[in-house]
């Protein structure tokens, strides 16, 4: 069954988003936008990041990010805007760009959709100013993001 993105809004509860996706949802979706994955790893146990596409799990247990490699260049991916572990910035030999801006809400758990529009937009390329463009469509305005997600998530 194809995973599917609904917002919720629960005026009791601060309006908590519950979007969230399990591996194999993102394995779902991945074959869904025709992105090539090399594979999803929890951070810590990950030993090399292969070119090509890797979704992370930075916990173990809810919190996704990506990283994009090509031709030795690292893209890093985090929804809220945090830069990679330290784990992480080794494999990439600490040369990679990341979004430094968030564009989920803290309360929302759609980590994973993020992921996905992010690696559909990118199609493989470990491209700074694509990166740029992608986070440019996302305001302060983190209930609306969830909106704009639906809709890049909906294109075709």
């Amino acid at each position: 069954m194809l995973p599917n993105l609904n917002i919720y809004y629960n005026n009791f509860n601060s309006n908590i988003i519950m979007n969230e996706t399990t591996d194999k949802d993102l394995r779902i979706l991945c074959r869904k936008y025709n992105i090539q994955l090399n594979g999803i790893y929890i951070a810590d146990k990950i030993e090399i990041i292969r070119e090509g596409n890797t979704i992370i799990n930075l916990n173990g247990n809810s919190h996704w990010t990506c990283v994009i490699k090509e031709k030795g260049k690292y893209i890093y991916f985090d929804s809220y805007g945090m830069p990679p572990t330290k784990h992480l910035e080794r494999l990439m030999d600490y040369e990679f760009d990341y979004n430094d801006e968030p564009i989920q809400a803290i309360n929302s758990s759609s980590c994973g959709f993020y992921v996905i529009a992010f690696l559909k937009f990118m199609r493989d390329k470990a491209d700074r100013r694509l990166m740029d463009l992608f986070t440019s469509f996302f305001s302060k305005e983190y209930l609306h993001n969830e909106l704009v997600l639906k809709r890049f998530l909906n294109k075709e």
